[in-house]
């Protein structure tokens, strides 16, 4: 029986075997909730090649009993101020509800970290703008400061 593999899975593979071998470190990435499209994100990381799940930060007891029966290896943490202070976290993924999203976003941002957002905001007040986050950017990550080499 012949495995057919594709040249996309096999181009991913190489990059990380590629990569492990250079000793450049992976992308650590939190996703902050695992309510309704949490659980998406954390399956995603986990699918994907290059990031590493790093921890889960939730407060919701019951969903984090849900993660830690799937995922029993990663961190769960309830205190996302500590969370996005680790200097071992390079990015944030928010999937909190919505009007947590700015709050959430504009801190890990200014704590240095890079950070997908879920959500979409519209432009419809001032707090949407982003400004205060944009004038505190998240290092280049193919930079030295960012703990990977210029490629």
């Amino acid at each position: 029986m012949r495995l057919n593999v594709s040249a996309d899975s096999k181009r991913f593979v190489r990059k990380r075997v590629d990569d492990e071998l250079a000793g450049v470190r992976p992308l650590n990435v939190a996703v902050v909730g695992y309510g309704y499209w949490g659980p998406n994100l954390v399956r995603n990381v986990m699918a994907s090649p290059s990031p590493e799940l790093a921890a889960l930060c939730e407060r919701d007891p019951d969903r984090g009993y849900t993660f830690r029966s799937r995922v029993p290896d990663v961190p769960i943490k309830t205190d996302f101020d500590k969370l996005r202070l680790d200097p071992r976290l390079d990015a944030v993924l928010v999937a909190t509800p919505p009007s947590t999203h700015y709050a959430l976003c504009r801190h890990a941002l200014q704590a240095g970290k890079h950070v997908l957002d879920e959500a979409t905001h519209p432009p419809r007040s001032s707090a949407h703008t982003w400004s205060a986050a944009a004038s505190h950017p998240a290092p280049a990550w193919d930079s030295p400061a960012a703990g990977r080499p210029p490629r």
